[in-house]
């Protein structure tokens, strides 16, 4: 095991030892991570899947038919637990994670930021095991990536008002937002900024394509009006997030029933890994 040695040591031999140490720690990385990486190539296929079915996430038409959507909030529901287990270890950690850095980001040593590092790495197999599962669970019930973003995003920051910020204090790689701003309450606006602004181009999209559909089949629906100023709406700003002024009853009466299954499916700290730009 490597010690970390006492504050106010001498240089020497032992940062001789140290360098000896850090050659072989990254030359033994190399390979470790580049497994590591190659793995995110399988998340990456899983996704191609599910495009070649079911378009891309931009292509999704929601139904304003509430029977149907009732039927497909339970899909959802049902990935969702078929996961749990996945998704309590990814849970537990990035919590463990998060406790490591909570201890040592006041004054963390060279000894600290090595352990983080570590456990970063350690990361990624628990990501990567959440990821393949929902995709296999989504693939098993006939549901695309655009389906279950737009339930995900109209059932928790619509129905149910939770935060596009939510997740753990520390910046996950690629949320944006400066190099000194990685750890504390800054890390939730920035990514609460970046979700937003996702959220809002996937509902544009998805109300567009819905409005192109009733426009064609149905151009005297009552709900068209609305749809159309709700896109108006959210052309008003990029982090605009949807029917947050008004929530017609095509939006929440097929939750109605859910309500609790919902709430309880919600996992704060895996919140920026579900929601993220496919670009």
């Amino acid at each position: 095991m490597i010690k970390k040695p006492q504050k106010g040591s001498g240089c020497g031999t032992g940062c001789l030892s140290l360098i000896i140490i850090l050659v072989l720690f990254f030359a033994g990385s190399y390979f470790y991570v580049k497994h590591r990486l190659d793995s995110f190539d399988k998340i990456d296929e899983s996704e191609k899947k599910l495009e070649a079915i079911y378009g891309s996430v931009y292509d999704f038409t929601p139904d304003i038919n509430t029977n149907y959507n009732s039927s497909r909030i339970k899909k959802f529901l049902e990935v969702r637990s078929s996961i749990s287990n996945e998704m309590n270890e990814l849970d537990s950690a990035l919590s463990g994670m998060q406790n490591e850095i909570e201890g040592i980001v006041d004054d963390p040593s060279f000894w600290d930021i090595l352990t983080i590092v570590k456990s970063g790495f350690g990361l990624i197999p628990d990501i990567v095991r959440y990821s393949m599962a929902r995709n296999e669970a989504l693939l098993a019930n006939q549901m695309g990536l655009g389906e279950y973003d737009y339930i995900y995003y109209t059932a928790f920051y619509v129905i149910l008002d939770k935060s596009p910020g939510d997740g753990p204090k520390f910046r996950l790689e690629g949320e944006g937002g400066d190099k000194d701003e990685q750890y504390g309450e800054k890390v939730f606006e920035n990514r609460r900024i970046k979700i937003s602004i996702y959220v809002n181009r996937l509902a544009r999209e998805h109300l567009t394509n819905l409005k192109e559909i009733l426009v064609l089949t149905d151009p005297e629906n009552p709900s068209l009006p609305l749809i159309e100023e709700e896109i108006s709406r959210l052309n008003s700003g990029n982090t605009v997030l949807p029917w947050k002024t008004v929530k017609p009853d095509f939006i929440t009466a097929p939750f109605k029933d859910y309500m609790s299954e919902m709430n309880a499916s919600y996992n704060f700290l895996i919140n920026p890994l579900e929601l993220d730009s496919k670009d």
